[in-house]
């Protein structure tokens, strides 16, 4: 929900003031916040998945958990 659904709820709210002229530029002040919800929730299910099920794999298959979160962090650094 927070990955799809809440940036979509909000769209939905701002298109029609946008469109009705009273903010035309509202969109545009709210679009980061809808990109860093969207973002965040869906490197937050990459996380959850990768650190989540690492406890599910079988004992003789090891993941680099480390490497991982590093990798999922830069992409984060890098849009603030």
């Amino acid at each position: 929900m927070v990955t799809f659904g809440l940036p979509f709820l909000i769209q939905i709210i701002m298109m029609p003031m946008a469109m009705m002229g009273n903010d035309p530029m509202a969109i545009m002040k709210v679009f980061p916040i809808i990109m860093i919800l969207f973002i965040g929730g869906f490197l937050g299910w990459f996380w959850s998945i990768g650190v989540g099920l690492q406890s599910k794999i079988p004992n003789d298959v090891t993941m680099k958990v480390k490497n991982f979160k590093t990798f999922l962090i830069i992409p984060l650094i890098y849009i603030f």
